[in-house]
């Protein structure tokens, strides 16, 4: 894939915003197709939630997180979790308040997935709170953490309910149990999979101000050496009595470094406020909802491989009523000139306009073509072979064929011809995986090779190539029957799904 600077396209469709990255070679990366102003949950939501039911067995709880509304809570994710009124300490049980952070979505009727764990993420940084150490942890004293913790909480209680008023007094007693879960830190971050309690035990931690940090590893080893040392340095200097985990995301690479902190300190006060808060409102609620998806991707944007941000112009009422402006005078257009000028200034010289009336946006970037090949089963090689890709209920398959072959390939040997499909696949797979969203376990069929190092040079192709999504991607590897097989994290549904035809 190319590592040039990409053009990121947007425009509507029947209430949808169409969103498209193009490489400077003309190839499409990604598309996406969100609601203009959706009322779903989304990755990122915030609620105060009830357990209604409580399985150890499979380590896992049901939280009515909404009226009529109940969800998935994972109780390995809640050894740090900020409980608004808990019944017995140290353990998860029925009735019990805490907030929860919706972590990911399941096709109905699957209940959605929560998390105990509360993050935000901004545009350089997500901050969060770091988990508890494994159950049975001590001290550097030697005493039982959960023994140390106890103290440390009520000197911290004060500090965290200063920032809000007194609590009512059928909450004043969880508001302490909730500002000693905000208070601490822990040696692992929460973001690097650290191993936590699987039962419903909930371990308290020492208290500490030493804020846990990570660095995008997209970065150099040097450049996330000096992140992390000013970032530990400032968050100390900040003297506060709340312990967070932060991760430095690779766009602060390319950003001010002052821009970074700023935005570190917004986010760690928001975290903090919207904790103390819980306490004052009713159970369920909603704390924070997510910026819509298309919103948010604009954030998520590196500035330094993207050259242009292209909004169609056109005015449209859709975008009016979205923006809660005068439906005579908006478009998609001024929607993203808005939100960036609020949260992503530095991109703003990239926004440009399309306003031509003599040729539409969709027509001036093929944009109906690039969608119709990419929800088609059949994507054709240069080679003149092609892939068929199948998603099924358990996994995605793709075949590999060699087709008519081309005038080129039929001056070589077999294994040539086959090596040279296969090299071509490998690098068209990965574009199609990205460019469809697909996700879980991906099967791809190779043309069969008799030469292990034809092989080998297939696989080092396909790593190579997945190494360029921003989506994780398991390394891929040869099966005992020679099918190759790799994974790719879900973070959304995948086009086929979403776009509205």
């Amino acid at each position: 894939m190319s590592t040039q600077k990409a053009t990121y396209i947007m425009t509507l469709q029947e209430g949808q915003v169409l969103s498209f990255l193009i490489d400077a070679e003309g190839k499409t990366l990604e598309i996406h197709a969100d609601d203009l102003h959706s009322t779903e949950e989304k990755p990122g939501d915030v609620y105060t939630a009830r357990v209604e039911k409580v399985m150890p067995g499979l380590g896992a709880a049901f939280i009515c997180y909404a009226p009529g509304k109940t969800g998935y809570l994972q109780l390995d994710t809640c050894s740090n979790a900020v409980m608004i009124r808990q019944s017995r300490e140290g353990q998860i049980r029925v009735d019990d308040e805490l907030i929860v952070q919706l972590s990911k979505l399941n096709a109905p009727p699957k209940r959605l997935i929560f998390s105990g764990r509360i993050e935000l993420t901004g545009t350089y940084a997500v901050v969060g709170l770091p988990a508890h150490p494994a159950c049975g942890a001590s001290d550097s004293s030697g005493a039982p953490a959960a023994s140390a913790s106890r103290s440390a909480s009520v000197a911290s209680a004060a500090s965290v309910a200063s920032v809000t008023s007194a609590a009512s007094d059928a909450r004043s007693a969880s508001a302490a149990s909730a500002a000693s879960a905000v208070s601490g830190s822990s040696a692992a971050p929460a973001v690097s999979g650290s191993s936590v309690a699987s039962d419903t035990s909930v371990t308290p931690k020492t208290s500490c101000i030493s804020p846990e940090i990570s660095v995008s590893r997209k970065l150099a080893p040097e450049v996330r050496s000096h992140w992390r040392e000013l970032v530990r340095e400032h968050m100390m200097q900040r003297q506060e009595d709340v312990s967070f985990s932060v991760v430095i995301r690779t766009n602060a690479a390319a950003a001010p470094e002052e821009e970074v902190l700023v935005e570190l300190d917004s986010l760690c006060g928001q975290l903090k406020e919207m904790c103390c808060s819980a306490m004052h409102r009713t159970v369920p609620c909603a704390l924070n909802i997510a910026d819509t998806a298309w919103l948010e991707r604009l954030r998520s944007l590196p500035a330094e491989k993207t050259s242009r941000i292209v909004a169609d112009g056109s005015i449209c009422e859709a975008a009016g009523n979205a923006a809660g402006r005068n439906t005579a005078d908006s478009s998609l257009y001024d929607m993203v000139r808005e939100y960036m000028s609020r949260h992503t200034p530095q991109l703003l010289p990239m926004l440009v306009r399309h306003e031509d009336p003599m040729i539409g946006i969709r027509a001036l970037y093929s944009l109906d073509t690039r969608l119709e090949e990419a929800l088609g089963k059949k994507v054709w090689l240069k080679s003149g072979g092609f892939l068929v890709i199948e998603q099924t209920e358990a996994l995605v398959s793709i075949d590999v064929n060699t087709g008519k072959g081309s005038s080129e390939s039929r001056k070589m040997s077999r294994e040539q011809q086959y090596l040279r499909t296969n090299l071509e696949a490998a690098q068209e797979i990965a574009r199609q995986v990205r460019v469809r969203g697909l996700s879980g376990i991906i099967i791809a069929d190779f043309i069969n090779m008799e030469e292990a190092e034809s092989r080998a040079q297939v696989l080092e192709q396909l790593e190579r190539a997945l190494a360029q999504d921003p989506v994780p991607c398991s390394r891929p590897d040869f099966t005992r029957l020679g099918l190759v097989e790799f994974t790719r994290k879900r973070r959304e549904k995948r086009l086929a799904l979403t776009i509205d035809r």
